[in-house]
């Protein structure tokens, strides 16, 4: 049984096809995965990802046990009944500790209406939950990918596809072309897209797996420019992005730590605080800082001088391997992120020569692995969380009673900061400087008028009276500049 989180929590369940024809269960599939990127959106609430809510699909399940196995609160089940232009979505949110319904309704309208549709179960759920963050927070949800229905379910249609079957990811592809060629600012057709095309070149099942990469690249870029703070869309796109900072090889594998991360820094989401190589004897402690330090009063001596010591704040990580056996390491791990709060500070002096010491808010943990030589662990955790209300208005007007109101907005922001520290682990061996090898081994500068003339970013760094370079570096010749 998972714990519940420290906000309200809900888990989508599949909805029911009532349609009488099984070809439309992508439709019904594709509602669900819109309502659950619509809930998501609405920050203070923890929604339950697609993947894990669908484990549920074709199954008769107890909704209590439902919310023990997820983890949540709440729990949305439906059905969707399509027939020809028309459309009905029905919806109930149930209190999965207590089993109790909640709120039910039925919407319906034209197939024209379907995002509208959409919009009304996310906002009613999120009124029902929570209804005094309800008008400011959905309003964040409305704004949809697309307004073109037949690029929307182009769409669908190829997502039910692609996860059907390896061998329909072409069929899916040609769909989300015409789904991007009708709107080509569509940002999930853009993401899923990129997504088949590097699935299709890692499968083998590419013609042109340098042709098919770009493409996934290019689309993927597209679809991070358009896709604000979609997870969904981000979640598709960036594996493919990510590619194109760790890998030069058509088709690599997106599934790197180190390529997620730069492409997520690339588009604004990831702030790489510092990238310290750390080494230690075994038995003894490495430590790392990025911050400052601030001034603390100790003592005075007769004469009226006032000495001081300084105190470390920041983000500051520090550790102790010792080795346990040839490719074995054992690491106690500290970090620890402090910065400096009025909240228990001190005055020191009186009056207006007085001097106010401040106070450290501290966040720490501490930890023991055993990994191999080579080997990567995380640790994570919130380090900031402020939540603040902004009241904007037309002057003087918006401060009038009761019609004011019309006159002014309230807008709730929710922002979050967390730090994750990744560490990798390796045993090395002392060596001489000669051993050692480097790509740049040989680098010759090039002179002024080889750059200017000729464009020139290095020189021949082989002449005939010189030696060649080591045979140890295997890769292929050359240098890139950043």
């Amino acid at each position: 049984m998972l714990p519940l989180p420290d906000k309200p929590s809900i888990a989508v369940l599949p909805f029911a096809n009532m349609s009488g024809d099984p070809e439309q269960e992508y439709f019904a599939d594709g509602m669900v995965e819109e309502i659950i990127t619509a809930l998501s959106r609405i920050r203070w609430l923890f929604v339950i990802a697609r993947n894990s809510s669908f484990t549920y699909k074709g199954q008769a399940v107890d909704v209590k046990q439902v919310g023990r196995e997820l983890g949540v609160r709440y729990v949305l089940e439906g059905s969707v009944r399509k027939g020809g232009n028309r459309l009905r979505i029905t919806a109930q949110l149930i209190d999965a500790q207590s089993g109790a319904h909640l709120w039910a309704d039925r919407f319906d309208g034209s197939l024209e209406d379907v995002f509208r549709l959409q919009d009304e179960v996310a906002s009613s759920v999120a009124g029902v939950i929570e209804p005094t963050l309800e008008a400011a927070e959905t309003a964040r949800s409305a704004n949809r990918p697309t307004n073109d229905l037949t690029a929307y379910d182009d769409y669908l249609r190829a997502y039910a596809m692609a996860q059907s079957s390896k061998a329909r990811v072409p069929d899916a592809l040609r769909l989300l072309e015409q789904a991007i060629e009708r709107d080509p600012h569509y940002g999930p057709a853009l993401a899923w897209a990129a997504f088949c095309y590097m699935r299709a070149c890692q499968d083998g099942r590419s013609e042109d797996a340098v042709a098919d990469s770009r493409k996934a690249i290019d689309l993927a870029q597209r679809a991070l420019q358009v896709a604000g703070d979609d997870p969904g869309t981000l979640t598709n796109a960036v594996p493919s992005v990510s590619q194109t900072v760790t890998s030069s090889t058509p088709c690599a594998s997106p599934n790197n730590a180190q390529g997620t991360l730069k492409a997520l820094e690339q588009v604004g989401l990831v702030h790489m605080l510092a990238e310290p190589n750390l080494t230690a004897v075994s038995g003894e402690t490495a430590k790392f800082l990025a911050g400052g330090e601030f001034p603390v009063p100790n003592s005075r001596d007769r004469d009226g001088n006032v000495t001081v010591s300084f105190k470390q704040f920041g983000v500051g990580l520090s550790f102790t391997p010792v080795v346990l056996a040839p490719g074995r390491i054992s690491l106690q791990l500290s970090s620890e992120v402090s910065e400096l709060t009025n909240t228990g500070s001190f005055l020191v002096g009186n009056g207006s020569n007085g001097l106010s010491i401040p106070a450290l808010s501290v966040r720490r943990t501490e930890t023991t692995v055993e990994l191999p030589s080579g080997g990567s662990f995380a640790v994570a955790g919130l380090m900031q969380h402020n939540t603040k209300q902004v009241i904007d208005g037309f002057p003087g007007v918006k401060d009038l009673p009761v019609l004011g109101a019309l006159f002014r907005s309230r807008d709730f922001a929710d922002d979050q900061t967390e730090l994750v520290v990744l560490i990798s682990a390796y045993l090395v061996e002392p060596k001489t400087e000669s051993a050692f090898v480097s790509p740049t081994d040989g680098f010759v500068a090039p002179t002024d008028p080889e750059t200017l003339l000729l464009g020139r970013l290095n020189a021949v760094y082989k002449k005939k009276d010189e030696k060649p370079m080591s045979p140890q570096a295997s890769a292929p010749v050359g240098f890139v500049v950043r």
